[in-house]
């Protein structure tokens, strides 16, 4: 019975240190990242906001993961 008990409580804080993992930023902008990223509104693409493209339309950014949908938007708007 008490290694049972053992499982269990290690089981559990297993799980609580895994879940902590998963709520810190890490590289691809998901949990556990830090790259920040941004969808483009037009293919609705998660690109890295460092590497978007930008344009600047009604005193707003919007960001395209590149210059052909960043045109599409111009030419739409």
């Amino acid at each position: 019975m008490r290694y049972l008990i053992y499982a269990v409580l290690a089981a559990t804080v297993w799980l609580l240190l895994r879940g902590m993992a998963r709520g810190r930023p890490g590289p691809s902008g998901q949990p556990g990242s830090d790259v920040a990223l941004v969808e483009d509104p037009v293919c609705k693409t998660h690109i890295p906001k460092s590497s978007a493209v930008v344009v600047h339309r009604s005193g707003k950014n919007f960001y395209f993961c590149s210059e052909r949908c960043a045109a599409a938007f111009r030419d739409a708007h």
